[in-house]
């Protein structure tokens, strides 16, 4: 499931120990949805994965044949959840 998905990239993406910088850290993240989920339980993990990862820098879904980006800017928007939504649902 996706929702699981994004609780194992929480527990993975702990910051490094000082001196091995670069290990441990996930900037970037491809998810690959082939089943139905409530678009909203979606969006709502993808926004805490921003909240608990500061140096995460953008998610991209797969979605069929559809793909979409979203930035972190982009979850900091107070239309966030409406436009997730709509992309995700077209």
């Amino acid at each position: 499931m996706a929702v699981q998905f994004f609780v194992r990239i929480f527990a993975s993406t702990k910051p490094a120990p000082a001196g091995r910088a670069g290990q441990g850290q996930t900037t970037h993240v491809l998810l690959n949805i082939t089943t139905n989920y409530r678009a909203v339980s979606l969006a709502s993990c993808i926004k805490r994965y921003f909240e608990i990862n500061p140096n995460a820098m953008e998610v991209l879904v797969f979605k069929g044949k559809k793909s979409i980006l979203l930035k972190r800017s982009s979850t900091e928007s107070k239309d966030f959840f409406n436009t997730f939504c709509r992309r995700y649902n077209k």
